[in-house]
């Protein structure tokens, strides 16, 4: 990790371009652009503070599982990290992004051990950091890990907690959800509280940590300590982000579509199925912006198989518009909502104005999606949008940390098993033993309500 750093900032120019991006961030805290302007990273330039050295850089973390082969269960799990310093332009490129180590086996790897490495790593870098030269001049800089960004699946494994379908899932609150019935079974439904529940901090997951660790037994959702815990400053409920690309676009938004358009809910009154073909006929006459690079496909027949910058696009520019006078105008309210909401986190200049209306929002979204449809659809997904306007006011727009960082790197199976080959000779391939994953939840059944429940700011 180190090498790969330090040849990253003696590249000619890098060094410069991340000292003139930090030196020429506005002074007026108003409004937030990128991840410079969050709360947290502004603390962290205060005196004393570990970015008062201008000479000090930090890093965000992304993880995820790439299936090696179709036909198989093998997988690998590549750890990234990106410098948050440099210029978004430069920042998501592959060539400046720091490749920690990948791990390879079926199933799941376990996370302590496969991550206790990088802990150290990480540890080395905060503490004594590394000599660069630049310009002919030795420099030494410390890094730190600010902002970690995984699915729930992921992040269940990552911090030793229960999976998205378990009692105290959310690892902001310490709401416990309730099971209800999803088609034949059961699944866990978060629903919307008018007074937040107990928020979670470093302190009490710590002791509920300490305690499963004694007893054996699960507490408050946390199995054991998470080895990220041994990073003296960082605190998963303040450092580990919501990622709203499998949050909101592969969760959330497909689960609604696939309400409105699969004929086994032909007999709900959301049920648009029908009239797909005049949806696609619709999207087919709306002119895109310049800077969409990934059209949506035609919805009937596709929609299962979109990616995620499809559902992006559909989200943000084409979905109103085509669904004007075909979903039912309390259901479009409804989900304008969501997308009013997402297109606020999701810009550049946040004020703090519209940090809180996306708040006041997202919140009104959550609150009525099971009076709308089922209580099985408001899963941790539809939870984790009460916590998201914090997120970006700590750490700044959706888009500075999302996993869309890390489908740049979703390489194709030649790519995936080229860099396979070269990581096993490169020694940094991780082999561990599997942990079991849990099941998902579906849905169930419910009537609609007439008119939409404000929540009041």
């Amino acid at each position: 990790m180190q090498a790969q750093l330090k040849e990253i900032l003696e590249r000619d120019g890098i060094w410069t371009a991340v000292q003139d991006y930090v030196s020429t961030r506005s002074s007026d805290h108003t409004t937030i652009s990128d991840i410079l302007d969050g709360e947290e990273y502004r603390k962290l330039k205060e005196p004393g503070g570990f970015l008062a050295d201008k000479n000090n850089i930090t890093f965000s973390l992304f993880t995820d599982g790439i299936p090696l082969f179709q036909s198989s269960k093998v997988s690998l799990w590549p750890v990234y990290m990106i410098l948050n310093e440099l210029p978004p332009k430069q920042r998501f490129t592959r060539k400046n992004m720091v490749l920690w180590g990948i791990w390879q086996g079926c199933g799941k790897p376990q996370m302590n051990m496969f991550l206790r490495p990088l802990v150290e790593d990480l540890s080395q870098l905060f503490q004594r950091g590394i000599e660069v030269n630049i310009q002919q001049t030795e420099i030494r800089t410390r890094a730190m890990m600010i902002v970690a960004t995984m699915d729930l699946q992921a992040r269940a494994y990552v911090l030793q907690m229960t999976q998205h379908n378990g009692e105290h899932g959310c690892l902001y609150c310490l709401e416990p959800g309730k099971v209800v019935k999803s088609g034949k079974g059961n699944c866990r439904s978060y629903p919307y509280r008018d007074v937040d529940p107990e928020p979670r901090t470093k302190e009490n997951i710590k002791s509920d940590a300490q305690e499963a660790i004694a007893s054996g037994k699960r507490v408050h959702g946390i199995n054991s300590e998470s080895v990220l815990s041994c990073l003296p400053y960082f605190d998963v409920t303040t450092n580990v982000v919501i990622d709203y690309m499998h949050g909101i676009l592969l969760g959330i938004l497909k689960k609604l579509m696939s309400l409105w358009f699969d004929s086994k809910n032909s007999k709900e009154p959301f049920y648009i199925g029908k009239r797909v073909d005049e949806v696609d006929s619709i999207i087919k006459t709306i002119q895109p912006p310049y800077f969409l690079r990934r059209l949506p496909r035609k919805i009937n027949g596709n929609y299962n198989h979109w990616k995620a910058s499809e559902f992006r696009s559909w989200l943000l520019y084409f979905s109103l518009p085509a669904l004007q006078n075909i979903l039912p105008d309390i259901y479009l309210t409804h989900y304008s909502l969501l997308v009013e909401g997402t297109f606020i986190l999701l810009g550049e200049g946040i004020s703090e104005a519209d940090l809180r209306r996306a708040d006041l929002l997202l919140r009104t979204f959550v609150r009525n999606l099971n009076l709308l449809y089922r209580d099985s659809i408001v899963g941790l997904n539809a939870h984790n949008l009460i916590h998201l306007t914090r997120c970006v006011r700590m750490w700044g727009p959706l888009w500075a940390w999302s996993c869309f960082v890390f489908r740049v790197l979703q390489w194709r199976n030649k790519e995936v098993h080229s860099w396979y080959w070269k990581c096993l000779q490169a020694d940094i391939l991780v082999p561990s033993v599997p942990e079991k994953g849990r099941g998902n939840g579906s849905s169930m059944q419910r009537r609609p309500t007439q008119r939409l429940l404000p929540v009041y700011d």
